[in-house]
């Protein structure tokens, strides 16, 4: 599961250019290993362990530029926001098999993190022209959590010779809203009001970055028929829904 994006435009009317970038990328890697166990009866079962890598980066940039009759005024802001958390999953399921309808069901538990790593970094300045301001933010250790939900599954498939139907069910429990990454350094942020005066210097939290999910569940139907008895021919269908967990 990996996602990308990209944005950079620019406006400019003369005595003004205002730039804008951002680049973000998200991506998630999920190693797993199972075994699964069956005697002679109906019943079959299996369980097992999965490792899943998150990878978080967001990088921006800003720059607005006027020039006017009294002079220049520069604003240039960069920022950047990454972490990682390495986490490990269990999982479990269930068949039972009658002569035509199987019944199954699966549940994947909420990742427990055994290594994590983050960093935010953030700089900007305002030149006024003999006034200025400036904002700096730095922490290479920051705190990064990623959240998994719970994951419950089940099905039942009707199984004949030469018609197979399934429906399947999958839920997401929704996750409370939480700081994805946040750190205790504050943000300094500078001040020169250009009269020959020290500087000043005030110092504010960082808000850090919230994330949060709602609860959704998921709807799978699907088979094949095979219109020849003596052909080994197969006509497939199938229909699902891929609801968003993003919260509002």
């Amino acid at each position: 599961q990996e996602v990308d994006s990209e944005l950079i435009t620019s406006l400019s009317n003369g005595s003004e250019r205002v730039g804008y970038s951002a680049d973000s990328h998200f991506a998630r890697r999920i190693a797993a290993v199972g075994v699964g166990y069956q005697r002679t009866g109906a019943w079959r079962a299996g369980a097992g362990f999965a490792f899943s890598l998150a990878d978080l980066r967001l990088v921006q940039g800003i720059s607005d530029r006027i020039a006017d009759a009294t002079g220049l005024q520069t604003l240039l802001v960069a920022a950047r926001a990454s972490g990682s958390a390495l986490q490990v999953r269990a999982q479990g399921g269930v068949q039972y098999d009658t002569p035509h309808l199987r019944y199954g069901a699966a549940i994947r538990t909420p990742g427990l993190t055994i290594r994590r790593e983050g960093t935010v970094t953030l700089d900007g300045t305002l030149d006024l022209g003999r006034a200025a301001l400036g904002a700096t933010l730095f922490d290479g250790n920051a705190r990064f959590e990623y959240r998994l939900p719970w994951e419950l599954q089940g099905g039942v498939a009707y199984v004949r010779d030469r018609v197979e139907v399934e429906v399947d069910v999958q839920g997401y429990t929704s996750i409370a809203a939480y700081s994805l990454l946040a750190t205790d350094q504050p943000t300094l942020i500078y001040g020169d009001a250009g009269i020959g005066r020290p500087a000043s210097v005030i110092s504010r939290p960082f808000g850090g970055l919230t994330s949060a999910s709602d609860g959704v569940v998921n709807v799978a139907v699907g088979g094949h028929f095979r219109p020849m008895r003596e052909r080994n021919l197969r006509v497939l269908g199938g229909f699902a829904t891929s609801r968003s967990p993003v919260g509002a």
